[in-house]
């Protein structure tokens, strides 16, 4: 577990798995690419949007984030999608990985 984890979890532990999943996506994700966070997890009090944007800001340095509004038909989809928790089902995206705590999605080249 990474040093900023370990801080972390003295005072949120449910925060633990969020932070390795963006730790991963930043490994996967090139820097300046686009990339988008979403949390999928409606019962999770800790992780509210604030809260998901400032922790992948400082995660995702490298990389650009975005916000994806995947409910809006012909929205803009970022360069990679970063979905913590169940998976997405939308034609505009690929799978690229599976990561701990959620998946990475890129748009589809299809």
């Amino acid at each position: 577990m990474s040093e900023v984890v370990k801080r972390v979890s003295l005072t949120q532990p449910a925060m633990d798995d969020f932070l390795l999943f963006l730790q991963q996506v930043a490994r996967r994700v090139p820097g300046g690419a686009s990339v988008a966070v979403v949390v999928r997890d409606p019962h999770n009090p800790v992780l509210t949007a604030p809260i998901v944007r400032y922790l992948a800001l400082g995660q995702l340095a490298q990389q650009r984030l975005v916000h994806a509004d995947l409910q809006q038909p012909g929205g803009e989809v970022p360069d990679y999608l970063a979905a913590f928790g169940p998976p997405i089902e939308d034609s505009r995206l690929e799978l690229v990985a599976r990561l701990s705590g959620g998946r990475l999605y890129r748009e589809s080249r299809r």
